[in-house]
């Protein structure tokens, strides 16, 4: 084997490990830091992807997802890029590029390898899946916090009814004898004043443990068309 031959081999072994190292600590970070929130685990998957291109002194990355771009310092002055989008559920949200941002000599695809290429879509395939995973899991979690919600809801309402009808009975009793009171002393107003006060207060309470019982029940709406000027 001649030392040219040699130097090929060496140099190629050198890049598949920096790219088997590259896709390791990336999903390594998708599987150690699952609960963390999703901007930070593609900010720290930028330096990662960089080190593993041909060139990583002179490579920019950028991965764009939802509107938000995340991207390494000098991402913009790239002069020569490849890039493939980000795949979640079957719709694109993003892309992922790689740049250089100093002319490079000519190779399979401009100035990257055709194993970069296969990287660079890779790279795309495991963050896409990391995406789905971490909003597959919000929307779990976010359903189980309404299904919390709705249980809580449903045991005040027992509660709140249960409340409503030992109070009604008295408050009523309360009520109806203030009423009678009232009416067999008609030329008493110290006594008619004192009664005109309890008369209110217990249909004060009545109304506030009808709004109680109101707020509590689950009503169905129904959506339809209608004029909001009105």
């Amino acid at each position: 084997m001649t030392k040219d031959r040699q130097h090929q081999l060496e140099f190629k072994l050198q890049e598949r490990i920096k790219e088997l190292e590259c896709l390791y600590e990336i999903a390594q970070l998708s599987i150690n830091n699952a609960n963390r929130p999703l901007t930070e685990r593609l900010e720290e998957a930028i330096p990662i992807i960089k080190k593993a291109w041909q060139f990583p002194e002179n490579t920019e990355v950028s991965i764009q997802f939802d509107q938000h771009n995340y991207e390494s310092q000098s991402f913009k002055k790239g002069i020569s890029s490849q890039e493939t989008p980000l795949m979640v559920n079957d719709i694109k949200r993003g892309l992922l590029k790689v740049a250089y941002t100093e002319e490079k000599p000519e190779e399979q695809e401009g100035p990257f390898l055709t194993e970069e290429r296969s990287l660079i879509n890779t790279l795309a395939q495991e963050i896409s899946s990391s995406i789905e995973r971490f909003e597959n899991k919000e929307e779990k979690r976010l359903l189980e916090h309404k299904l919390r919600h709705a249980d809580r809801l449903a045991t005040l309402g027992e509660l709140i009814a249960g409340i409503a009808h030992e109070l009604n009975e008295p408050l009523g009793s309360i009520l109806g004898f203030a009423q009678l009171i009232e009416s067999e002393n008609p030329n008493n107003p110290q006594l008619l004043e004192d009664i005109s006060k309890i008369i209110k207060a217990s249909l004060h309470s009545r109304e506030v443990i009808r709004k109680l019982m109101l707020f509590s029940k689950y009503d169905e709406h129904e959506s339809g068309i209608m004029n909001i000027n009105k």
